[in-house]
């Protein structure tokens, strides 16, 4: 579910709210009520920690590929 940022128009205050699509719809029916557009927190979606296990998943690949097959080895 993702945070929406709404503007009470009589008192000016912009506060954000946690709810679904369904729940934004009908809150945005009250009249004094106004989403105010945001951007998208892509930079959140990727960490350090993302970055790192990919690094090291390609690590182990590279490091496999460098080994001899077991099964040729078979007598």
């Amino acid at each position: 579910m993702p945070t929406y940022k709404f503007k009470n128009k009589k008192s000016g205050k912009i506060y954000e709210k946690f709810m679904t699509l369904e729940e934004r719809d009908k809150y945005v029916d009250n009249k004094n009520i106004e989403q105010i557009p945001t951007g998208f927190k892509i930079a959140q979606l990727i960490g350090a920690n993302e970055n790192k296990l990919r690094e090291s998943i390609w690590n182990m690949a590279q490091k496999g590929k460098k080994q001899p097959n077991w099964k040729d080895n078979r007598g």
